[in-house]
């Protein structure tokens, strides 16, 4: 399950379209919703012949809950008479906490991580791997200790789209792009 809180739903599908079919987005863009959603099932078969599964696009509205995504997983699965082994959010800082778990004054790093650590118990309780991207900004790497007991006295707590809002993750995959890279097109 792929839960979209910025795009619609049809450009997300025409992103992996053009990556999975290995073609320009241009040529994407022109292909109706059906036809790339065919192209992408038909590449997304193994050397054993087998497909890979199935891949569900979801948007939901930016502010929504884990709450929300618990209810659109119940609703989804009924739908689909199949359980999601995979919850995928893009991006996690669109999502609001769960209510009643923190003041709508708090400051907006705790906030992220409240939603954090929220979707990580929600899909550790469910059984499912989950997964989301976060954009970090040079200055939040660089912006000192991370006190994961209590973030509100933690040095980065202030810093939005500070490293700490990968101090729950299981695992830590990152793009770097670099000024330097880019003049010499590497």
């Amino acid at each position: 399950l792929y839960i979209t809180l910025e795009m619609p739903e049809d450009q997300i599908w025409a992103r992996i379209a053009a990556n999975t079919m290995d073609r320009p987005m241009w040529e994407i863009q022109t292909v109706d919703a059906d036809t790339a959603k065919r192209g992408i099932s038909e590449s997304a078969i193994g050397s054993d012949g087998k497909h890979f599964g199935n891949l569900i696009v979801y948007w939901m509205r930016p502010g929504s809950t884990v709450n929300d995504i618990e209810n659109a997983i119940d609703s989804l699965e009924d739908k689909y008479k199949s359980k999601f082994d995979m919850v995928a959010v893009d991006y996690i800082m669109l999502l609001a906490p769960n209510p009643g778990t923190m003041s709508k004054f708090d400051k907006s790093y705790e906030r992220g991580v409240l939603c954090t650590r929220q979707f990580r118990t929600m899909c550790i309780l469910r059984d499912k791997a989950g997964m989301s991207a976060v954009q970090v900004t040079r200055e939040g790497m660089a912006a000192g200790a991370v006190d994961t007991q209590n973030v509100s006295t933690s040095l980065m707590h202030n810093v939005a789209g500070s490293m700490g809002y990968v101090t729950d993750s299981d695992v830590l995959l990152y793009i770097q792009a670099d000024r330097m890279l880019k003049q010499c097109n590497a």
